[in-house]
């Protein structure tokens, strides 16, 4: 019986160093410059599992879109968002550079990966 009341007693002091932290506003912060992660996380992991030879080439395509975007989000996050007027070709980009490396791992035989 002691043992479920740690358990019980740790358990409400972590919800509660969480919602200090709520209202301290540094998920907020957190969240409002991170959050390009959401994108640049599962593109470069489906690079990797490209990489790894553990998916097919087909994830290259969202990977590099994911990156792409990622990586533009990230940009104006600390330059502001502004610069977004002369970085919406990314968009565009973005596709091309999915489709690139698809055509890359297709056509050529991969990155110089061998067989």
């Amino acid at each position: 019986m002691a043992r479920n009341s740690y358990s019980i007693g740790i358990l409400l002091i972590g919800l509660a160093v969480l919602l200090l932290l709520g209202k301290l506003g540094v998920f907020h912060f957190i969240l409002s410059f991170f959050w390009p992660l959401v994108l640049l996380a599962p593109g470069l992991l489906f690079h990797i599992l490209y990489f790894n030879r553990t998916w097919p080439a087909g994830v290259l395509v969202p990977g590099g879109i994911l990156t792409t975007y990622g990586l533009m989000f990230f940009f104006c996050n600390i330059f502001g968002w502004g610069s977004m007027s002369y970085l919406w070709p990314g968009f565009i980009l973005g596709v091309a550079i999915g489709l690139y490396e698809l055509s890359i791992a297709v056509v050529t035989g991969g990155f110089g990966l061998a067989p």
